[in-house]
């Protein structure tokens, strides 16, 4: 109780959301710091109690406008035969990776089209 009566000199105010049974020392600690006691019936109830403590910050929207990023999916070539890589210019054995908007085949991922700059 040395520590509650600290916290109440120092003016700090304490909350408490409790997960199992109420606790003696917790609701005392919350009464005499001005805080609140309370005590989490299920987990929806604990997501409410704690958004009560933790508001999230307000939105920057305005301020960072968001921006879309175009990325394509590669299909993998079946082919095993050489192909032309459009990112070394040269001919790879194997199976290469397809760009769904220009055809172009890379060998490796993740990069950018070389034909047309598709995030792939």
């Amino acid at each position: 109780f040395k520590a509650i009566a600290r916290c109440v000199r120092a003016k700090v105010r304490c909350s408490v959301v409790g997960l199992a049974a109420e606790v003696y020392v917790c609701k005392r600690l919350a009464q005499e710091t001005g805080g609140s006691y309370s005590v989490a019936l299920n987990e929806g109830h604990l997501r409410e109690l704690l958004m009560t403590f933790a508001s999230p910050p307000p939105s920057l929207a305005a301020q960072t406008p968001s921006s879309l990023v175009s990325m394509g999916f590669p299909s993998r070539s079946g082919t095993l035969a050489p192909s032309l890589c459009a990112c070394h210019h040269e001919l790879r054995p194997g199976p290469l990776y397809v760009c769904p908007r220009c055809k172009a085949r890379v060998c490796d991922l993740p990069l950018a089209c070389p034909a047309c700059s598709l995030t792939l």
